[in-house]
């Protein structure tokens, strides 16, 4: 198959395939993708938010159940440690998100409804 025969007729059909979305005023492609952004983005948050704690407590468990094995105990320093960087990170991201929604009157940047905005 020759594409350069056909270059036209796929940017023909793909231009006609767009055409129902104009026929809604109010939906567009870039409400489209930033909706498809948004949604991705709470839900990596969500998940972020579920399994950073999860990570911590895994190792506070490792380190007091197996207080006898020095590897063991090690290894849950490490995860805790970790755990900690993680949940300050993840605490740093979600003030970082709610500042700029403050400052800039943005809205759905993926930062949950609970979090109020920095103050001015």
């Amino acid at each position: 198959m020759n594409f350069k025969k056909h270059t036209a007729s796929i940017i023909g059909l793909a231009f006609l395939s767009a055409l129902p979305f104009s026929a809604f005023a109010q939906v567009s492609f870039q409400s489209i993708f930033s909706d498809l952004i948004t949604n991705v983005f709470r839900l990596l948050l969500a998940t972020a938010v579920t399994i950073v704690p999860l990570f911590f407590f895994w190792g506070l468990a490792k380190f007091i159940f197996q207080a006898g094995n020095e590897q063991a105990v090690a290894a849950g320093k490490q995860l805790m440690f970790w755990g900690v960087i993680a949940l300050f990170v993840l605490v740093s991201f979600l003030g970082i998100i709610a500042f700029i929604q403050g400052e800039f009157g943005l809205t759905n940047l993926g930062a949950p409804d609970y979090f109020p905005p920095a103050p001015i």
